[in-house]
């Protein structure tokens, strides 16, 4: 061959190798995940279902009963959830449960732009979701108490049985969690003292509910109870990471299968969820200013 052929020939492969990577490179990266659906091709019924299985929360009591929910955030931040719960939204925007959603997995994806997923918190909190509450008050205290103020004045007759609901509500993710806690704890082969001390905690939170349920007419008294509920919380969640530390600790590898470490870190976050919703309760009362 050549010289100038070979030349011809080394042209002609570098050409195609950058025709060949401008084309990739041009292909949206959502295309290249066989799991992600084509967002113009989605009905309104595909678009909730997918967004439910994806970004509901276990603790919201709007999901679907048959949904059992995605306790992490950070599991709600890839691109599937993204395509559906977008799609689900602009579907249905006045359903405050597909707002709450998808303005978590936009918050997932980018927990430093709180614009969006402010917006959809807000959307979902007006129209009665109460865990879009809980984020609101996370990513943005000042609009938490603007907006629960708000919510007060507008709703001051119903204030008293929507304080019992909420106090109900907590006490049955109490109990969830203290259920799906001790079903657990039976599989994890150590750690007896620190399992027995989580278990604990659980009398102890509930007698805190039932006190300051009993104390909301006096603010004074109900502020204090409420910052006791909300640090006999944070203990549970202390004894349940260091439970998850001290199992998954080299010295007692094995004590724990990594499908029950899973099930415990999203224990972990569920407990944090309760703390943050007790805390924007409070601060909807007007104990932050007390």
């Amino acid at each position: 061959m050549s010289q100038g052929a070979t030349r011809m020939q080394n042209f002609l492969s570098r050409a195609t190798w950058i025709a060949m990577a401008a084309y990739c490179f041009s292909v949206p990266v959502l295309a290249q995940n066989p799991k992600v659906p084509d967002w113009q091709s989605l009905t309104s019924e595909e678009a909730i279902a997918g967004c439910d299985r994806y970004a509901a929360h276990p603790s919201d009591p709007m999901k679907p009963d048959n949904v059992p929910g995605v306790a992490l955030d950070a599991d709600v931040a890839h691109d599937a959830a993204y395509i559906y719960c977008s799609r689900a939204f602009a579907y249905n925007q006045d359903n405050p449960r597909l707002a709450f959603q998808n303005g978590r997995v936009n918050h997932a994806r980018n927990p430093n732009m709180t614009g969006q997923p402010l917006q959809m918190f807000k959307i979902a909190y007006r129209g009665g979701s109460k865990i879009a509450g809980t984020y609101i008050a996370r990513i943005s205290p000042v609009e938490a108490r603007k907006l629960f103020g708000q919510n007060d004045r507008r709703r001051p007759a119903s204030a008293q049985s929507d304080s019992a609901s909420w106090f109900n509500g907590l006490a049955m993710e109490i109990g969830r969690t203290e259920a799906s806690y001790d079903r657990l704890a039976q599989r994890i082969g150590c750690c007896a003292d620190t399992k027995q001390k989580v278990t604990k905690r659980f009398p102890s939170i509930r007698t805190s509910i039932d006190k300051t349920q009993r104390r909301k007419g006096r603010k004074q008294l109900y502020c204090s109870s409420m910052a006791l509920l909300e640090l006999e919380v944070g203990f549970l969640k202390s004894w349940l990471t260091v439970l998850s530390m001290e199992s998954q600790g080299s010295k007692k590898r094995g004590s724990i299968s990594s499908k029950d470490a899973a099930s415990l870190d999203a224990l972990i976050s569920q407990v944090e969820q309760n703390k943050i919703s007790i805390k924007a309760k409070a601060t909807q009362i007007g104990c932050a200013n007390s």
